[in-house]
């Protein structure tokens, strides 16, 4: 490894010139969904969760040693208070809080009948080179059988006062 100030030798060019192009001529790993659509969702209880449509996404790695940059981004709209939002790999809870009591280890809270975008940035390590499933569900934080909203508000007026927004999840492969 070079230090600053050192003299490169005509080997160590080489070999650092090779591995740059070798970077470059190897293809990113890129997968993206774009949700443009209204979406409703029907929560149970606490304790089962629903995955929100269009919002998922498959990777195959193409190195058991890379990283997965997840980048999600959604519109939504909880008429009440309550809901759990969840980033998920193979329909397992990633980006969670530490477990504490009785307390639900969740990616984030939404609520208070209002709209907000909730990102969410994460760095996996799947550890594989079979296909991964990412996705963003929720579940009830309390009162069950609720509806909430993505991508709308609860009323979806057909008026230039209201609105019909987009959402999306992103993965990308990050060689190590």
């Amino acid at each position: 490894m070079l230090a600053a100030g050192d003299v490169a030798t005509a080997a160590a060019w080489n070999v650092i010139t090779n591995d740059v192009i070798a970077m470059r001529a190897s293809a990113i790993n890129v997968v993206t969904t774009l949700v443009t659509a209204p979406v409703t969702v029907s929560l149970g209880t606490t304790g089962t969760s629903a995955v929100v449509t269009g919002l998922t996404v498959n990777i195959t790695p193409t190195s058991s040693s890379s990283k997965i940059l997840i980048l999600a981004s959604m519109n939504l709209y909880e008429p009440t208070s309550g809901t759990f939002v969840f980033l998920r790999r193979n329909s397992s809870a990633i980006m969670v809080g530490d477990a504490n009591g009785s307390r639900q280890r969740v990616t984030t809270q939404a609520g208070g009948a209002s709209v907000g975008t909730i990102s969410m940035l994460f760095l996996d390590s799947p550890a594989t080179t079979s296909s991964v499933t990412y996705d963003v569900a929720a579940m009830s934080g309390g009162t069950p059988s609720r509806t909430y909203y993505v991508n709308r508000d609860d009323t979806y007026t057909n008026a230039t006062n209201y609105f019909t927004s987009a959402s999306s999840i992103t993965v990308m492969e990050i060689p190590v």
